[in-house]
């Protein structure tokens, strides 16, 4: 016999997740059981998307404007939000908040634009350093320099690195809207 809707049950091994939980829902003034039905609540009303692909704008040309009003103290905290999030405007980070809702999408800011240009910049360097390792290795073979092998090091710690910089960049991007 399954129990009735109203006595229906969930449990969660939450491990060390439990205290910060608590202390969440503390800080809310709800109990954990509460604070979790609203959040189970919030996510099943939540609009489902029509189609999976993310929305976009063709061009510049087909915008529309949107005017909010926000109290003074609103204002001023969603203006410090849109600079520490890296965005110019606080037009631009609403307008990202607006996207990401949208097409649950990634929404840059300037400076991650501005790391992923610079990572662009590096592959296209190491791409060139490879390049001319191959050719090295199809003309002399076995006879190759042993300071192009430490080349090929080099290139194997800049990958690694580049890789760590995006995973980084890519999880306080994802960290950011979820």
């Amino acid at each position: 016999m399954s129990p009735k809707p109203l006595q229906a049950w969930l449990s969660v091994r939450l491990g060390p997740l439990k205290p910060l939980w608590n202390e969440h829902c503390r800080k809310r003034g709800v109990n954990p059981s509460e604070e979790l039905r609203q959040l189970i609540s919030k996510e099943l009303a939540a609009p489902q998307m029509i189609s999976s692909k993310p929305v976009s704008r063709i061009d510049a040309a087909d915008r529309k404007r949107l005017i909010i009003y926000l109290g003074e103290q609103e204002w001023s905290y969603a203006h410090d939000l849109s600079r520490i999030e890296g965005y110019r405007s606080l037009n631009r980070f609403a307008s990202a908040c607006v996207r990401h809702r949208i097409s649950k999408g990634a929404q840059l800011g300037q400076s991650e634009i501005d790391s992923l240009a610079d990572s662009n910049y590096q592959l296209a360097a190491i791409g060139r350093n490879l390049n001319q390792l191959t050719r090295d290795v199809h003309r002399f073979g076995e006879g190759i320099a042993e300071h192009r092998y430490q080349v090929l090091q080099n290139l194997t710690t800049a990958v690694k690195s580049h890789m760590e910089q995006v995973r980084k960049l890519l999880k306080a991007n994802y960290d950011r809207w979820n």
